[in-house]
């Protein structure tokens, strides 16, 4: 176990899966994404972040910290923070994982999506300076900031996406085509990694439609931004209402090899 090998460990954050993929093709991309993180950018990783449904916690660290802050938006982010900031860490174990409901229609993924992204701004706008002066070895530091690029990037495809296409249609010179290609192929090969690692063959047919996706995911991150530092509208936790036909259950622990017991294709 791997907080008995490091005391300085936290938080366990496990792998976090999609169980109602074949719903529909929204739960479909999401499970894609979901794939992505998890089994290709996060697993290359050395330093982690709880990131909410999975996460296993040193309870002695939890209460010096004070636990959970209630104010805020994703309360999973900002007690990240304050976990590097008092000089521990979290680490990602593969072997446990989460199943849970991914959102099956526009409306509340938007919902949803938004208020994750106006928590991500929120605790960044809170800790980011903390995190600059807090005593911790430089490589976290960089661990953070890179986090936050990561962010500003999903903005930059939606920005490259409406270039390419004013230039398209003569509103605009200027030739983002490039950039297009180089940032889709990335996005692409993440997730073809993914489905390989994990023998999900079958998601290779929803590939094309990942640009719409992940210009649909960016939008709810813009508008999280303009509310958050232009607008400074309220903020407010809503609610994720699960659709019609779908059964909310208590998301399930798997201690053995978690690919087999993930949900079929």
């Amino acid at each position: 176990m791997l907080f008995r090998s490091d005391p300085e460990v936290a938080c366990v954050q496990t792998v976090n899966t999609v169980r109602n993929g074949k719903t529909n093709i929204l739960s479909r991309l999401v499970q894609m994404e979901y794939l992505s993180r998890y089994e290709v950018l996060y697993a290359g990783r050395s330093m982690a972040l709880f990131m909410g449904s999975g996460g296993i916690f040193r309870t002695s660290i939890l209460k010096q910290l004070d636990g959970f802050n209630g104010k805020m938006l994703t309360e999973d982010l900002e007690i990240s923070y304050r976990i590097y900031e008092a000089g521990y860490k979290i680490v990602l174990d593969d072997n446990i994982a989460t199943h849970e409901l991914a959102t099956t229609d526009c409306k509340n993924y938007y919902k949803q999506r938004h208020r994750w992204f106006r928590g991500i701004w929120q605790s960044y706008q809170i800790h980011f300076f903390k995190m600059l002066k807090a005593k911790m070895p430089i490589k976290n530091k960089f661990f953070f900031l890179h986090v936050i690029i990561e962010y500003f990037a999903l903005l930059s495809y939606l920005y490259t996406i409406v270039l390419y296409s004013l230039d398209t249609f003569k509103i605009i010179t200027f030739d983002a085509k490039y950039l297009v290609y180089i940032e889709t192929i990335t996005i692409a090969m993440v997730l073809v990694i993914s489905f390989i690692k994990t023998k999900k063959f079958g998601l290779f047919f929803f590939l094309p439609l990942i640009v719409i996706y992940y210009i649909f995911y960016s939008l709810p991150n813009l508008m999280a931004l303009i509310d958050n530092w232009v607008l400074r509208a309220e903020k407010n936790w809503v609610k994720t209402e699960r659709t019609k036909g779908n059964v909310v259950t208590y998301p399930v622990f798997v201690k053995t090899n978690y690919k087999e017991s993930m949900p079929q294709d």
